[in-house]
């Protein structure tokens, strides 16, 4: 401006920055009879510097992020600098690593600083890094539930996600696959297989990882038990039970009513021995017990058997007889109490004609003889 002062200003035009240089010349003139005077002086023109920190960007916390977009030029020195929580490494260079602290997140200042040529001013750029935090997901332990209980999963959290999604080995069903603690429904299948593997899918917060968990629901099948056949047995011989079965249980007990008839032994087993009180006849119940698992609830399921106690058989084969020489006679056998199904064998037995019941036809007698009978 104003070329005609001694301390002009010039202003260099974007050709001359582009060539770096450029001559003033200054020529003053005398007036008078004295010669014109010329001088002149270079010019060198330095480039402002420019600093570009790239765009901004997301990254998740549990991720290390490496600046790639950057660049500068026309520059002494750079340096970056941060006001994150984070570690920053190869500061000087124009790819430097932003480490995020345990736990960080929220939006970091990334700031590059770019020291000019000779007279030229410093420049600043700055890129915005948006640290979203990783998912945390925590699950309680596995499950228990009675056959097709619905069964309540509980104890599940998440945190810094976006949805998520529960799915199962089995073929069951949630009442919302998309909650976080839902409600799962035992199908049959499942049921048979006595478990299910329930997987929780979680979406993370771009750019952060999904994540995933899984629990076993074991299926507790209810306790089945059967006391056996009801059995007649005589007063006199003790009895063990053989035909009792159970399953799903914790625990078997066995009683009798009525306590006086006699007592119990292995009473807690399959398989325990009754002993008739001396005396006793009539009918006994072996009532059975289980216990389920805790996952039915502790129920007590029950049976029961019936023993019908016989009084030991008394038989009486008859009065003494004296019959002719060569005759045959009729026997008849007499029984109390036992079972009341009875088998016979008269001795000895090529002397009946059937010693097999009870009221026998003899072979002819001949001499004397003693007969017997066998109840």
């Amino acid at each position: 401006s104003n070329p005609a002062s001694l301390n002009a200003v010039y202003t260099p035009s974007s050709s001359d920055i582009l060539n770096g240089l450029v001559v003033l010349s200054i020529n003053t003139y005398s007036g008078n009879t004295c010669k014109d005077t010329t001088d002149s002086m270079m010019l060198k023109i330095q480039k402002q510097a420019i600093a570009n920190a790239g765009p901004d960007q997301v990254i998740c916390n549990d991720d290390s992020y490496v600046i790639l977009g950057a660049s500068a030029s026309d520059f002494d020195s750079l340096q970056w600098s941060h006001n994150g929580l984070g570690t920053l490494s190869g500061i000087n260079t124009l790819s430097p690593v932003y480490e995020p602290a345990v736990g960080e997140s929220g939006s970091v200042k990334l700031t590059l600083k770019v020291t000019g040529l000779s007279t030229c001013a410093d420049v600043i750029d700055q890129m915005n890094l948006t640290i979203n935090p990783s998912i945390i997901l925590t699950t309680s332990g596995n499950l228990e539930t009675c056959e097709s209980s619905p069964v309540q999963i509980t104890g599940v959290s998440a945190q810094n996600y976006s949805s998520n999604l529960w799915t199962s080995s089995g073929s069951g069903s949630f009442d919302n696959p998309a909650k976080l603690n839902p409600v799962y429904h035992p199908s049959t299948s499942d049921v048979t297989n006595g478990s299910a593997s329930l997987t929780i899918n979680v979406n993370g917060v771009v750019p952060c990882k999904n994540s995933s968990a899984q629990l076993v629901l074991t299926i507790v099948r209810n306790a089945i038990i059967d006391a056996g056949r009801d059995t007649i047995i005589c007063n006199n011989i003790d009895f063990q039970v053989t035909g009792a079965s159970a399953s799903n249980y914790q625990a078997l007990t066995w009683t009798i009513m009525p306590e006086s008839s006699g007592t119990l032994s292995s009473a807690t087993t399959l398989n325990p021995f009754f002993s008739p009180s001396p005396g006793f006849s009539g009918a006994v119940n072996l009532l059975f017990r289980a216990t389920a698992y805790p996952a039915c609830g502790s129920n007590i399921v029950s049976d029961q058997v019936t023993l019908e106690i016989a009084k030991s058989p008394e038989v009486d084969a008859g009065e003494d007889r004296t019959v002719p020489e060569f005759s045959s006679i009729s026997l008849n056998g007499i029984v109390n109490g036992g079972s009341g199904d009875y088998s016979w064998d008269w001795k000895p037995n090529q002397f009946f004609v059937n010693p097999a019941i009870s009221n026998p036809l003899s072979t002819a007698i001949t001499s004397d003889m003693t007969l017997f009978v066998y109840v």
